[in-house]
């Protein structure tokens, strides 16, 4: 029998959550759907068992049937991997200037490992990682990382068209979600937080300045994920 977990993606979700964070402004994602199934085919076709689901779910609260749900592995994947490419084809123009090409992170990846020295000296990476042993969701950096990511997506959120705040605006009555547990209140209300892959991603960061000039355009990849706040969190389908 399936198991129910928490942390796991139906395939309108993983549609969902890739066009969110490409901002593509439609709310077909029909053809990008099918695009994902055919990648799971391959995979599960291929042998890999990751990408066999692990249980169903409904994907939104007015779905009338419950749908298969795959692991946060395959939400990732298929994401920042197989349809990488894709989605950034689909974004307008300025969204694909902020996200590089998969071909560009490798040539950056072959680039930094010719000299990985001076990539070294370049990075503000922690103290820890010298003695690296990973980090937990209690970690100092881990709270500093998931309270900078709900500012922005709380700030982003205000200021889409929906309320149509000013800058100006927003810092003005900003003061009032200072206390922590009321800016979380108003964040999850509206959004999901993957804080899982979080520190995933930053347990992977940390163990790349182990990997001694052998890094993937993968892992280069990474460094500009862990930047931007919409990796790790989406608007609630309500």
């Amino acid at each position: 029998m399936w198991k129910v977990e928490s942390e796991m993606f139906t395939v309108p979700e993983i549609a969902e959550i890739g066009y969110k964070k490409f901002e593509i402004d439609t709310e077909d994602t029909e053809a990008f759907q099918k695009q994902i199934r055919k990648v799971i085919e391959e995979k599960i076709k291929n042998g890999n068992e990751i990408f066999q689901p692990i249980g169903k779910k409904k994907s939104t609260k007015k779905a009338k049937n419950p749908a298969r749900a795959y692991r946060q592995e395959v939400k990732d994947s298929i994401i920042d991997e197989e349809l990488f490419d894709y989605l950034r084809e689909q974004s307008k123009k300025d969204t694909i200037e902020r996200f590089k090409s998969r071909s560009d992170y490798d040539s950056e990846a072959l680039a930094m490992n010719a000299d990985f020295q001076e990539f070294i000296e370049k990075q503000e990476f922690p103290e820890e990682v010298g003695r690296w042993e990973g980090l937990t969701e209690a970690h100092r950096r881990v709270i500093d990382k998931r309270a900078y990511i709900i500012s922005e997506a709380l700030f982003a959120y205000l200021s889409s068209n929906r309320f149509s705040y000013s800058t100006k605006e927003i810092s003005s009555f900003l003061p009032i979600f200072d206390p922590l547990f009321i800016r979380e209140k108003l964040f999850f209300e509206n959004f999901e937080l993957d804080l899982k892959g979080l520190v995933s991603d930053m347990n992977h960061y940390d163990s790349l300045f182990e990997c001694q000039g052998d890094l993937s355009g993968k892992d280069r990849q990474l460094e500009d994920k862990l930047k931007d706040w919409k990796s790790y969190a989406w608007l609630k389908n309500k």
